[in-house]
């Protein structure tokens, strides 16, 4: 299993271990960041980050767990469509992930005091966002280490269908977002169902003469008397 960028060896991969993860930590930091920045903006996200922010809200986690556990998913997926292929090295995207779903929650908090009001000051952290994402992205390829779960099973699927990897990339993510509103559409009509049978049962209650509702509003009638 290769990354899209070139793996270093030899000497000098040994001696510039130690920058890689310093450059792989950085991008992440900054990556984070952006996800964080552009959830705070409101106006959307990046297609990757749909679904986590949807289980996010559905199963009332935080955004970082929610990442962590879709990511788990994606890594899981790598093993079973890789096989024996699966590098051993890749286990490390493992502590990879759980550092970056807890920088997601922890830049949540810092921001959470930082307010965002307005078209104006929305649609610039949005764009500020997406900057800041790109430039985090950028830094960890530069690291050529290991890639995090999603975009390791990315790079799977392109490997065992023998298709380009942003070919992979853009089916990925558009997948994502159809996930991610099947699951909100989903949960939506879950919470709705019950309120829907409740409404029901109110109406037929009112509406049946023999119902309780039409004998907790009436009252009984004493025979009048004969003269």
């Amino acid at each position: 299993m290769t990354t899209p960028i070139e793996r270093p060896n030899g000497t000098d991969s040994g001696k510039n271990l130690l920058a890689q993860i310093l450059l792989l930590l950085t991008g992440m930091a900054v990556h984070t960041l952006g996800i964080a920045l552009i959830t705070r903006a409101d106006l959307g996200t990046t297609p990757i980050s749909t679904l986590p922010l949807t289980l996010s809200a559905v199963m009332g986690v935080t955004l970082g767990t929610s990442t962590f556990i879709i990511n788990i998913a994606f890594f899981l997926s790598q093993i079973a469509m890789l096989g024996s292929r699966f590098e051993r090295r890749q286990w490390l995207q493992l502590p990879s992930v759980l550092l970056f779903s807890a920088m997601i929650d922890a830049w949540m908090a810092v921001l959470s005091r930082v307010p965002v009001e307005g078209a104006v000051a929305c649609w610039s952290a949005s764009l500020l966002a997406n900057v800041v994402i790109a430039a985090g992205i950028l830094l960890q390829l530069r690291s050529s280490l290991i890639l995090q779960p999603i975009d390791g099973a990315v790079l799977a699927a392109s490997i065992v269908t023998g298709r380009a990897f942003p070919t992979i990339k853009i089916a990925n993510d558009v997948g994502c977002v159809i996930a991610a509103a099947r699951l909100r559409l989903c949960r939506g009509l879950a919470h709705q169902a019950p309120e829907a049978r409740a409404h029901a049962r109110r109406t037929a209650l009112r509406t049946c003469p023999s119902g309780p509702a039409c004998l907790k509003g009436s009252t009984k009638r004493r025979p009048a008397s004969r003269m």
